[in-house]
Order: C-alpha cells, then sequence, then structure tokens
C-alpha cells in the first residue's frame, strides 16, 4: 500500500525530560492507556536491554485522545527514542542504523522514527511499516490549516484493516504531491462501515466549507483542510460545543 504522513506542528502530546533524575514507569502511564501498551514504556525497556543505560526521568503529558487515528502513541516513543538518541549524541545517520530494532513497537512507530531522524516534515511509506521504503515527500501545503474532529470514539487500526476490502488507492509518483487533487483514503470506507457516526462528523464538517474533508488514517479522528486560519477558526467555533476534540494546527 501507499501512505502520506503530513505532520502536525500544533496538536501533540508532551514529553518531559528531567536528566538529572533517573526513569520511572510510573510517570509515563497515563488515563486511557493500559500499561501494557504504552508506547514509551515499550521504548525505555528496548534502550535499557540493549545499551545498558540509565535513562532520565521523563512524564508524559496526554493531549491527544487515545486511538484517534493521529498517531499519538507512535509519534510519543519515537520522540522517546530520538532525544535519548540525541542524549548519547548519535549523528543521524547513525540513529538510522538502530531503526530495526524498534520494530516490535509497531509500524506507524517506524515512520515516526524516520521523521525525527530525518527531520522530515512530511514522509511517504510504500508498503507495510516494517518492510516498506520510507522516504521524504513535499506537500504543497504552506499557508494551509487542518481542522481536527474527534467525538470520543476509539477505533482500533487493526480492526480496520481486517475491514478493509481493498484495492487501495495508488499513484504514479511518490516524490511530490498536491493534497488538493490527490488526497485519497482507503481505509475511510471500512472505518465508517465499523463506526457510522463518523460519517456524521464528516458531514459536520463539510458544513463549514473546507476544501475537502475525511477520516485521518484508520479513524477515529476527522479532518477539514482549510485555505487560512481565518476560515479554519470559524470552522472550529462552530464545532465546538458538539464534539470533545476539535484543534486547529498547521502541517
Amino acid at each position: 500500500m501507499e501512505s502520506v504522513f503530513a505532520f502536525l506542528r500544533d496538536i501533540f502530546d508532551v514529553l518531559v525530560f528531567e536528566t538529572n533524575e533517573k526513569f520511572n514507569e510510573k510517570l509515563v502511564t497515563h488515563a486511557g492507556v493500559k500499561r501494557e501498551e504504552n508506547s514509551v514504556l515499550k521504548a525505555a525497556r528496548i534502550l535499557i536491554e540493549h545499551f545498558k543505560i540509565a535513562l532520565p526521568k521523563v512524564k508524559l503529558y496526554k493531549r491527544l485522545p487515545v486511538c484517534s487515528g493521529l498517531g499519538g502513541g507512535s509519534s510519543n516513543s519515537a520522540c522517546f527514542i530520538n532525544s535519548i538518541f540525541d542524549i548519547l549524541k548519535f549523528s543521524s545517520n547513525k540513529k538510522l542504523e538502530y531503526i530495526d530494532m524498534f520494530d516490535s513497537l509497531g509500524a506507524d512507530n517506524k515512520v515516526f522514527l524516520y521523521k525525527y531522524f530525518t527531520n522530515s516534515r512530511n514522509v511517504y511509506l510504500r508498503g507495510t511499516g516494517l518492510s516498506g521504503v520510507i522516504t521524504d515527500i513535499d506537500i504543497n501545503v504552506n499557508g494551509r490549516y487542518i481542522l481536527v474532529v474527534n467525538d470520543g470514539i476509539e477505533l482500533q487500526t487493526k480492526r480496520v484493516f481486517d475491514e478493509f476490502r481493498g484495492p487501495f488507492f495508488a499513484r504514479t509518483t511518490s516524490k511530490s504531491i498536491d493534497i488538493l487533487h490527490d488526497f485519497n483514503n482507503s481505509l475511510q470506507a471500512p472505518a465508517i462501515r465499523l463506526v457510522d457516526s463518523l460519517e456524521l462528523v464528516i458531514e459536520d464538517i463539510k458544513a463549514t466549507n473546507p476544501v475537502f474533508c475525511g477520516v485521518s488514517g484508520s479513524g477515529s479522528s476527522c479532518f477539514g483542510f482549510y485555505v487560512d486560519f481565518k476560515t479554519a477558526k470559524f470552522a472550529k467555533e462552530s464545532l465546538l460545543t458538539k464534539y470533545k476534540f476539535v484543534e486547529i494546527s498547521r502541517i
């Protein structure tokens, strides 16, 4: 399959490091995520096992909805790993040498690791996250804004892929993409089949006159794409009273 990851610049969880204190697993747990599924804890255990190092204290402040199709868990673990590698003074090339070490964290994690290791703005993936080819991609989004809307429903990615009936949408080039004309999410239909309320969210976003809108990844978040901040802000204000999570971001 082909995937384009456009990273949000203004919507994120927060990791706070205190390098003069030791790592404590209890500080990186948070409501809504089971301990055995916490990606930062998994990353920490891999780093300790392979590098035999004492990790610094880190606190995780969760701001993104859980299981929302925004890559929060994958981004958190990738950011954590990248920060530890920075403390170890690894170069970008040296970081990339270890990228396969973290395959057990999942396919999306590898994409986010590539993003952090190379400082890429947007990433193109051809194939699966674990065995596919990951490269940079140009997306013409300067001056544009994304409005992300989530109604509080959790949707597991595995369920969406199990529901997917194919085929995946394919393009002819991996160098650049005109997101205004080339956007297509093959996982949108199966996500809506599993959670039909997503269609209602999309209809509400459409009513705010975005350039286009749809499901983010495998869901459960939806988004609208706007030409400027003013129109995105107007859309946010019109949806705030109806949904639990409504936020604006640059890409």
